[in-house]
C-alpha cells in the first residue's frame, strides 16, 4: 500500500479505529528505531512533522563544538543533577545525542570527511562513557548500555578508523593505548576488547608490533614506579602491569608461540605468591582452550616444589580423568 492509499483508507476509519491502529503500529516499531527518529517526541508534537525535512548530516565542526560542550557538561555532572546549564528535558535524552554522533562520525562518505577529526571525537565520546562508569556522570550505571552500543563494538569501530587513517602498522600503538588508558583497567582489559584488538592484528608483523608496544608500556610503567610516580604497592599500578603481561601472552599465543608467551608472562607478571601467579596464567590458557599447556605448567610448578591453589589442582584432576577441559574454571 502506498502512502496516498494509506491516507485515503485512514480517512474512512472511525477515530477509535485509528487510535487502535496507531497503537499497533507503535508496538511493531523496534525500540532502536523509535529512539533514532524520536518517535515519542513526534507523538507529543505532531505538528513538527509538517515542518521537519529529512535528516541532514551534521557538520564535523558543529559536532566538534557540541561534543566538547557535552563532555565538559557531563564531567561537571550537569546530566545528573538539577542545574541551569543543561535543561531538565535534555538530561534524560543525552544517549540519543551520543548515538547520533556515533553514527555520524562513522560515515565515510561525508562531504567534510576528516577521518582524524572523526576518530578524535569518537575517542572523546568513548572515553567519557568509560569514565561514566566510575564517576557517575549519568544516572545509568553503564553508559554504553544506555546508548545501546556495546563497548567492544564502539572500540572496534575506532580501531578500524585508525587503521584507515594511519595504516594498520601505525595504528597498533594507539589501539593498545585505548585499552590500557589511565584508569578503568578492569573495564578496559575485558576479554571482548582484547579479542577485538587481536583480530585487528591480522598478520604476524602486526602481532609482533603489538608485543613491542606492550613490552614498551610495561617498561614505561616500571620506570614511573622507580621514580616514585607510582607506588609498587598501589593496586591499580599492579593491576595495569599484570593486564599488560596477560595481553602480551595472548598475542604470543595467537602467533602459536606459546613458550615465548608464557616466558613473557612469567617475566612481567607481578605476584610474589607462586600459586596465585600460576592461577592467573592458567586462567588465560583455559580461555584459549590450551589443555596440554595447562597440564604442563601445573606439573612444572609441582616439580619446583610449589603448591598450586585448590582450584588449579581440581582442574588438573578433572583434565586427567575426563580428558577435556571443564565448562568453566
Amino acid at each position: 500500500m502506498k502512502v496516498a492509499d494509506l491516507r485515503s483508507q485512514l480517512k474512512t476509519l472511525k477515530q477509535e479505529e485509528i487510535v487502535q491502529l496507531a497503537v499497533e503500529f507503535y508496538k511493531l516499531i523496534p525500540k532502536a528505531k523509535k529512539e533514532d527518529h524520536d518517535l515519542d517526541g513526534l507523538i507529543m508534537n505532531p505538528k513538527r512533522a509538517k515542518t521537519t525535512t529529512a535528516k541532514t548530516t551534521l557538520s564535523l565542526q558543529d559536532m566538534k563544538v557540541d561534543i566538547e560542550n557535552f563532555v565538559d557538561n557531563a564531567k561537571n555532572q550537569y546530566y545528573l543533577m538539577p542545574n541551569r546549564v543543561v535543561p531538565k528535558k535534555e538530561r534524560s535524552t543525552w544517549r540519543f545525542k551520543v548515538k547520533r554522533w556515533y553514527k555520524e562520525l562513522l560515515l565515510d562518505n561525508r562531504k567534510d570527511k576528516d577521518v582524524l577529526l572523526q576518530n578524535e571525537l569518537l575517542v572523546s565520546l568513548y572515553n567519557l562513557l568509560i569514565a561514566g562508569r566510575d564517576y557517575h556522570y549519568f544516572s545509568a550505571d553503564d553508559p554504553f548500555e544506555s546508548v545501546g552500543i556495546e563497548q567492544a563494538t564502539f572500540y572496534q569501530e575506532i580501531v578500524l578508523q585508525l587503521q584507515q587513517k594511519l595504516g594498520k602498522a601505525d595504528a597498533v600503538e594507539q589501539s593498545i593505548q585505548l585499552i590500557i588508558g589511565d584508569r578503568n583497567y578492569l573495564y578496559s582489559f575485558s576479554t571482548d576488547l582484547i579479542d577485538v584488538l587481536i583480530r585487528s592484528l591480522d598478520i604476524p608483523d602486526l602481532k609482533y608490533k603489538g608485543i613491542e608496544v606492550v613490552e614498551s608500556e610495561i617498561r614505561k610503567l616500571n620506570d614511573k614506579a622507580a621514580t616514585s610516580t607510582y607506588d609498587f604497592s598501589n593496586y591499580k599500578f599492579i593491576e595495569k602491569n599484570n593486564r599488560l603481561a596477560e595481553l602480551g601472552l595472548r598475542i604470543y599465543c595467537d602467533l602459536f608461540e606459546f613458550e615465548e608467551g608464557i616466558a613473557f608472562f612469567k617475566q612481567y607478571y607481578l605476584e610474589e605468591r607462586a600459586g596465585v601467579k600460576l592461577c592467573a596464567l592458567i586462567n588465560v590458557l583455559f580461555y584459549l582452550g590450551e589443555k596440554e599447556l595447562i597440564l604442563s605448567e601445573i606439573e612444572l610448578s609441582r616439580a619446583k616444589g610449589e603448591k598450586p591453589r585448590i582450584k588449579v589442582e581440581q582442574l588438573y584432576d578433572f583434565i586427567k580423568e575426563e580428558g577435556h577441559l571443564p565448562s568453566y574454571f
